[in-house]
């Protein structure tokens, strides 16, 4: 599955999210067996000691925080593309996707529009609000 974060709510510079959820059509959450990201930044790498920001956040299960050390946060830069790509341990039908966006500091680094979609080119586009 790949998201493309297309705007935030008006910062320039940064963009970030709490975390991402998503449940099989059992009801079960997904088993991500990768996630990572593409985009212009150091802290896509899931093991960057340096960066408290990296993408393995997003999944952690940490989503109602301000703690900074369980968010994702990465430059952003207006009409270029900000990738998250996930591959899922088995193939699984998609009930639900939940994406946290609520909980940072600074309200203008939130994701306001992205897209998902799926290996099948299924297509989603949601705007979080």
């Amino acid at each position: 599955m790949v998201i493309d974060i297309i705007s935030t709510w008006g910062d320039k510079h940064y963009v970030g999210l709490n975390g991402i959820e998503i449940f099989s059509n059992t009801g079960e959450p997904a088993k991500i067996k990768e996630i990572r990201a593409h985009t212009t930044s150091i802290n896509h790498s899931p093991n960057n000691d340096h960066n408290p920001y990296t993408i393995n956040n997003l999944i952690n299960g940490i989503n109602r925080t301000r703690d900074d050390a369980n968010l994702w946060l990465t430059p952003y830069s207006n009409g270029d593309h900000h990738y998250i790509y996930m591959i899922f341990e088995f193939t699984i039908t998609i009930a639900m996707i939940r994406i946290w966006v609520g909980f940072l500091i600074n309200f203008t680094i939130i994701v306001k529009k992205l897209s998902i979609n799926t290996h099948r080119n299924t297509s989603i586009y949601a705007a979080c609000v």
